[in-house]
Parts: C-alpha cells; sequence; structure tokens
C-alpha cells in the first residue's frame, strides 16, 4: 500500500505557500479600512468627550468664582465683641476648653 501521509504533506505544503485570492485580499483590505475607521471614530468620540468635560469645568470654576466673588462683596467683618454676644452656651465651652490648651 501507498502511505497517503507524505502525498497530504506535499499538498499542504503547496497551499501554504499559495497567494491569497484577489477576493480574499479585497475582503481583508475592506475589513482593515472598517476597523481603521472604527479606531478613528473612537479617537474622535474620546477627543469630544473630553473637550466636553473641559468645557464644564471651566463653567463650573467661574460660577465658583463669580459666587465667591459675590460673598466676598456682601460679607462685612464682625467684631469679636460681636461674636461673644451670640456665642451659646455650647460654644462657650468649647472656647474655653480651646483656650486651657
Amino acid at each position: 500500500p501507498i502511505s497517503t501521509q507524505g502525498v497530504s504533506s506535499a499538498a499542504s505544503d503547496v497551499y501554504k505557500r499559495q497567494t491569497p485570492s484577489l477576493a480574499k485580499r479585497v475582503f481583508l483590505e475592506e475589513e482593515g479600512k472598517k476597523y481603521e475607521e472604527q479606531v478613528l471614530k473612537q479617537k474622535e468620540d474620546i477627543k469630544q468627550e473630553s473637550r466636553q468635560k473641559r468645557e464644564i469645568a471651566y463653567r463650573m470654576n467661574s460660577s465658583l468664582k463669580k459666587k465667591l466673588k459675590k460673598i466676598e462683596q456682601t460679607s462685612q467683618t464682625v467684631s469679636y465683641t460681636h461674636l461673644r454676644a451670640h456665642e451659646t452656651s455650647l460654644h462657650l465651652v468649647c472656647r474655653l476648653l480651646l483656650e486651657k490648651k
């Protein structure tokens, strides 16, 4: 009997040496392009999201600055005597304990 292992091995070698068909190459190129487009879209989405986050942070920061400025403009200094006049018994105990240290 003739051994088929040598024949199938030779056939396998021939198959491995064959270049991809034109249809297969076109398919692979199209898939590669689709993948590249997906990656580019994901990168653009990340950039857009980052821009949006920076804009929100800027608006929040501006809003906080405005609020702080308004507080600074409306706040008045209060004398120590005024604070002591409104001191509760709990505050008095805390103040005395702190002064004791």
